[in-house]
């Protein structure tokens, strides 16, 4: 029976949701079309520009992404809570972004249909719905338009996953920011296009190249070239309204440690671990999924997975199927029950999979 989308997406059990859309027949609409030989990789660029233009003005994060030939995923934090600092003009403003025409006739209206006009759009702009809505259906429409055709591009709406714990996060994280490695299509990740790991190794530049090239796990032609390559794919617009505490147009939620998460409310947005340490667990975890080992990790890697309650002698395998494994919730098995009791069901999909996953947290 389909779950209420209500019932999926509640920010009072947990800010952050994995989301999926794929394309219609599953049909590579989005890469090398394998029956005409078209290619329609540039549309995974339209699909990241858009993406961060409504970062900007939704009250959502993007913690991860990943851009395939026929879906694509991303992770986000909800954050309602940052609509309570915007007034009037600057919701309009936003408002303004997605639809102009509404937001002409909202402005035109006199003070008390306004207001509830506006009282309306609060709620729709920390909304992931409607953000999922705002997405795919200009995708949409763009791809039609382009093909001369009409007609559904997305197979339907959107499916979510709830992270219900910093656990989830980063396992989800991983199997996003891996999908090219695991799919065969990438070595490493600066080679993973239209990835949030490739934007930030990126944005990181020489620092994080010397970092990693200390560690004895750079490869600088590599790092080079997937650089280069990153920032002609698939860079966001440069400005876009914004409040003073919300992120600017292309930029990812921040890793702990990182510049500008070192204080205030941008320093609790910050996600549960480094780009250093992130990095250096993609990379041993990719090692094994690319040349299909059981994936024992290194004591950098596994101190990151223990210190967030993950196995790290299971984690390779059960990211391998971390689709599978859970359906809509994801997290510990005590987060697991309590959001069963709190959904008032006698069931729910995902426990076997938390039992491996937390296995180290469980035995404690």
């Amino acid at each position: 029976m389909p779950q209420a989308r209500s019932e999926q997406v509640s920010v009072d059990a947990t800010p952050y949701y994995h989301v999926i859309s794929r394309c219609v027949r599953q049909a590579f609409l989005c890469g090398e079309d394998r029956l005409t030989g078209q290619c329609f990789d540039h549309r995974k660029g339209w699909l990241v520009e858009r993406m961060k233009t409504l970062a900007s003005v939704f009250a959502i994060d993007i913690c991860a992404y990943a851009v395939m030939s026929n879906h694509f995923h991303l992770v986000v934090r909800l954050a309602p809570e940052r609509i309570d600092a915007w007034d009037d003009e600057q919701l309009l403003k936003r408002v303004k972004v997605l639809f102009k025409t509404q937001a002409a006739a909202i402005a035109a209206l006199p003070a008390k249909p306004r207001r509830e006009a506006l009282r309306a759009w609060r709620e729709r702009l920390g909304d992931l719905s409607w953000f999922m809505r705002t997405l795919n259906e200009w995708i949409a429409r763009r791809a039609n338009r382009e093909d001369g055709c009409t007609g559904r591009f997305w197979e339907g709406r959107f499916s979510s996953q709830a992270l219900l714990d910093e656990g989830a996060l980063l396992a989800c994280m991983s199997y996003v920011d891996l999908n090219p490695v695991r799919a065969g299509i990438a070595e490493t990740l600066e080679d993973s296009p239209f990835t949030s790991i490739q934007e930030r190794l990126s944005a990181a530049g020489g620092a994080a190249a010397a970092a990693r090239a200390a560690r004895g796990e750079a490869n600088r032609g590599r790092a080079n070239r997937g650089r280069a390559s990153r920032g002609r794919a698939s860079r966001g617009p440069s400005s876009g309204p914004r409040a003073d505490d919300s992120p600017a147009v292309g930029a990812l939620a921040p890793l702990r440690g990182d510049p500008g998460a070192q204080r205030g409310a941008a320093r609790e947005r910050a996600l549960p671990l480094s780009l250093p340490d992130y990095v250096a667990l993609l990379e041993e975890v990719g090692s094994a999924i690319r040349d299909d080992k059981p994936g024992r990790l290194g004591p950098n890697a596994a101190s990151t997975l223990q210190r967030l309650g993950l196995d790290p002698d299971t984690f390779v395998t059960e990211l391998r199927g971390f689709g599978h494994g859970f359906f809509r919730l994801v997290g510990a098995t005590d987060r697991l029950e309590l959001e069963k009791q709190r959904l008032g069901r006698q069931q729910i999909k995902g426990v076997r999979a938390a039992q491996r996953l937390y296995a180290s947290a469980c035995a404690a």
